[in-house]
């Protein structure tokens, strides 16, 4: 109403008069049926390390990866793992979504020098706000646990040495006992919770 009593344009609409395209895409995001986000604390670096510590089995090892990996994205947990519950328009990544640059040119999964990649662009098929095919990149970090560009790494090996894998498999896919099996987010839950119960208060501050 103030831009009326200023006779401006109205900011909501385009040069035909019609509700701007991109307010359209939010509204329908705003509308889906992923349930609002549950505030929570801030998850440290330091929970992350932990979980390498307590590295056990090949399950233990996909979830620290995959959790550093997402971190540094800011991923929500249905957009690299198993979920359960409603259908959800989020596609989970797979490893066709991960491409890896050094000196500026693509590096092919197969590389040996994957791990030593200059940053890593991940591009998300699908997303809850309507986005289609938004691509991110990080750059390699210097630390040895906490990089994305080495726990993506990581993560795309352990899955090329998996029988039957592909461009199109699901990056929490990983082969145990001569069984292909999904990291689930109860898994990442209970690991991340076993991981800040060895750590204490003392040390996470909360």
């Amino acid at each position: 109403q103030d831009f009326r009593c200023r006779q401006r344009p109205d900011p909501r609409l385009d040069r035909d008069g019609k509700h701007s395209r991109l307010l359209q895409l939010q509204y329908k995001g705003y509308k889906t049926e992923d349930p609002s986000p549950k505030q929570q604390k801030a998850l440290p670096g330091i929970v992350l390390k932990q979980l390498y510590r307590l590295l056990r089995t090949k399950r233990s090892r996909a979830i620290a990866d995959l959790c550093i990996g997402a971190y540094f994205f800011a991923m929500r947990s249905y957009e690299y793992l198993t979920v359960n519950g409603p259908t959800r328009n989020t596609k989970r990544l797979r490893l066709r979504n991960l491409r890896f640059f050094k000196h500026h040119s693509l590096l092919q999964h197969s590389s040996s020098q994957l791990h030593t990649a200059d940053f890593i662009s991940i591009t998300f098929e699908d997303q809850k706000n309507d986005s289609r095919m938004e691509t991110v990149t990080m750059h390699a970090a210097s630390y040895k646990i906490l990089c994305p560009v080495k726990s993506w790494a990581r993560i795309v090996k352990r899955i090329l040495k998996s029988p039957n894998s592909s461009s199109n498999t699901h990056v929490n896919t990983f082969y145990d006992n001569n069984k292909t099996m999904k990291v689930t987010s109860k898994d990442t839950t209970t690991a991340l919770r076993a991981a800040a119960l060895v750590l204490g208060e003392n040390k996470l501050g909360f």
